[in-house]
């Protein structure tokens, strides 16, 4: 599921899309992510699957790295990525 989620980000986006973006969705699904990847809950995996399209190409390589700590239940690593996201810093 997260793998296909990847690939469509892979894929240029229409700006309009882009612009229709909630950013405070975007905050809420990030939230809630950052407290599942707290609890180790795997329920993680469902969030990313719905904030991704939401992400666009934007942190691409971060968002790369959180999907695969997500789905081999590296939470604590999910986390690191997550809060350079979130920050806005990235990590690479």
């Amino acid at each position: 599921m997260i793998i296909e989620s990847l690939q469509a980000i892979e894929t240029p986006q229409d700006t309009s899309v882009a612009a229709q973006v909630d950013p405070a969705k975007v905050k809420e699904l990030m939230a809630n992510l950052q407290e599942l990847l707290e609890d180790d809950n795997t329920d993680a995996a469902d969030v990313l699957d719905e904030l991704l399209p939401l992400l666009g190409t934007h942190h691409k390589s971060d968002v790369n790295a959180l999907a695969t700590f997500i789905e081999e239940y590296e939470f604590e690593d999910a986390l690191v990525i997550l809060g350079a996201i979130i920050e806005g810093r990235g990590t690479s």
